[in-house]
């Protein structure tokens, strides 16, 4: 599923959890951010993404997401299968070896990261110092329990950077943006239904904004900011919200939107 942001105007930011430390990006001496824009800061505080040429961002990212995702990596005939088809096999190995050995000093900068082969997988290692945005979503995501407020400030700490790699686009990468964007809904949708009427309604029209960030006509996601404005008097703007939805729609579908703005925030 291919997502586009919904413009939406500015919400007051959510305080963040600053009692689970693990989620302060801010308080790590480094940290890669897959969320928003790739990004890389380095142990000293500096974005060393630049480092990054277009085939050793590649490398990385297809390691990093493979490592994370499936907890294995990837086998070098998968690499081999994405970034070097068009080589002998022989010719693919050197591409491979040279280009993990320019990666080293990039990591060795970034912290205390490492990619090394392990029963026939290359895997991404990172040390407790540096933060890896996806990493900690992923295990917010694979919490078994009901998502609850503090699992929804961390989501939104993480996702606040805008949709998955967002610049970025691979082919890939295709599964992996959509698994994302369908953990991020399911997430959010569930907090909603068990906690939407109680909360604080700025927090809760946030939420909404990050739905639209993975999926830009998602319907509960309308309902539920349209209302919330509601409850803020900010009538104009709850009318305003509908309306572009309601074009953009019609713009993707070339359809009319089926419901009345009455509809959504009865």
């Amino acid at each position: 599923m291919t997502s586009v942001p919904l413009a939406a105007e500015p919400s007051a930011p959510v305080a963040p959890t600053s009692a689970d430390a693990e989620l302060q990006s801010v308080t790590t001496p480094s940290s890669i951010h897959l969320f928003g824009p790739f990004q890389t800061i380095d142990r000293d505080h500096h974005d060393c993404t630049r480092l990054f040429t277009p085939l050793l961002k590649e490398l990385f990212l297809i390691i990093t997401t493979y490592t994370i995702r499936n907890g294995r990596g990837i086998s070098s005939e998968g690499l081999n299968e994405i970034l070097w088809h068009d080589k002998s096999e022989k010719d693919a190995k050197n591409n491979r070896s040279v280009n993990l050995a320019k990666l080293k000093p990039i990591l060795e900068k970034i912290g205390n990261c490492t990619i090394t082969k392990e029963a026939a997988y290359w895997q991404l290692h990172t040390g407790d110092e540096t933060f890896l945005d996806y990493k900690r979503f992923t295990a917010l995501v694979n919490e078994t329990a009901p998502p609850d407020t503090r699992r929804i400030h961390a989501l939104l700490d993480i996702i606040r950077r805008g949709p998955f790699l967002s610049q970025t686009e691979y082919n890939w990468l295709d599964d992996i943006k959509s698994e994302v964007s369908n953990a991020v809904i399911d997430q959010c949708l569930h907090y909603l239904r068990l906690h939407g009427d109680t909360e604080n309604p700025e927090f809760i029209i946030e939420i909404a904004n990050c739905i639209f960030y993975f999926d830009q006509l998602n319907e509960d996601a309308l309902m539920v900011k349209c209302k919330n404005l509601i409850r803020l008097k900010r009538h104009n703007l709850a009318s305003n919200t509908y309306l572009k939805f309601a074009k953009d729609y019609k713009d993707i579908y070339n359809a009319d939107f089926s419901r009345s703005f009455q509809e959504i925030i009865a």
